[in-house]
């Protein structure tokens, strides 16, 4: 999966979409966030088992794909605070995860 979006919406997607795996439960459950790339239209989506949140982001599809990347490291990509690419690239099922500003 390969998408390029603006840095301040996907910020604001992601506090929106934290919003359901900030929440503490008995049960210790990922704290991921779903990408769903397709048809030039981007999806984030995550759920606590109890709730669920779909939220669509503006932004350009290069390569379809689905991806599930932890909360932490999409709060570090978020500080770059400026239009990035996120790339996700899987070997052997071990996915890599970079971004790197617009270029």
């Amino acid at each position: 999966m390969k998408i390029k979006v603006n840095g301040i919406d996907f910020k604001k997607v992601l506090d929106k979409v934290t919003t359901v795996t900030n929440k503490k439960s008995i049960v210790a459950l990922p704290k991921g966030i779903y990408f769903k790339a397709e048809d030039n239209k981007i999806t984030t989506y995550a759920t606590d088992l109890e709730q669920y949140l779909e939220v669509y982001i503006d932004g350009e599809v290069i390569e379809e794909g689905t991806a599930g990347i932890e909360v932490d490291d999409l709060k570090v990509i978020a500080k770059l605070n400026t239009d990035i690419t996120l790339t996700t690239t899987s070997y052997m099922e071990i996915y890599t995860i970079s971004a790197s500003l617009y270029g």
